[in-house]
Formats: C-alpha cells, structure tokens, sequence
C-alpha cells in the first residue's frame, strides 16, 4: 500500500511539473507574439510618421512655390508699388540699425 501511494505521489508529482513546463511554454510563445506584435506596431508607426513627413515637405515646397508665383505676379502687376514697399522696408532697416548704433554706445 505505501508502495503504492509513492507511486501514485510521483506520478501526481510529474503530471504537475509537466503542466507547469507546459504552462512556461505557452507564456513564453504568448510573450513572444505580443513583442513581435508590439515591434510591428512600432514600425507601422514610424513608417507613417516618415509618410506625413514626406508628405508635409511636398506641401511646404508647393506652397513656396505658389508665394513665389504670387510675388512675382504682383511686382509684375503692380511695379511702382513693389519698388516703394523695397524702399520703405530698406529705410526702415536703415532708422532701426543707426538706433541700435548708437543705443550701444557708439556716436
């Protein structure tokens, strides 16, 4: 009888530490198909994120291109007051550099 119980104890005894492996097995292929999971999610976004960038740097180049168009339009159209609005922008920088000259000290 006590031969008997022993035997019955160690087969009971490899049973559970054969679901325990097999339980560390299954965690293990479940942890590794959430990082390979999370590690796609990841590059998914950061592929995305060069798309929109590439995206906003077409955008930025058309709409310099359209200012440009515009400005050039408008000198066309409009000469006189192109050349007055130089003027006026060169003057303006000129009053503003003669004040910070001699605000530092230099007469």
């Amino acid at each position: 009888m006590i031969k008997t119980a022993k035997a019955l104890e160690t087969i009971g005894l490899e049973n559970t530490m054969k679901k325990v492996i097999d339980a560390g097995a299954q965690f293990a292929e479940a942890t590794k198909e959430s990082a390979t999971h999370v590690s796609s999610m990841v590059t998914n976004a950061f592929e995305d994120g060069v798309i929109a960038a590439r995206r906003m740097a077409k955008r930025g180049k058309y709409a310099a291109e359209d200012l440009l168009d515009q400005t050039a339009h408008g000198i066309k159209r409009h000469p006189f007051r192109a050349m007055a609005t130089g003027v006026g922008i060169g003057v303006g920088l000129g009053v503003v550099s003669m004040w910070l000259y001699r605000r530092n000290g230099h007469h």
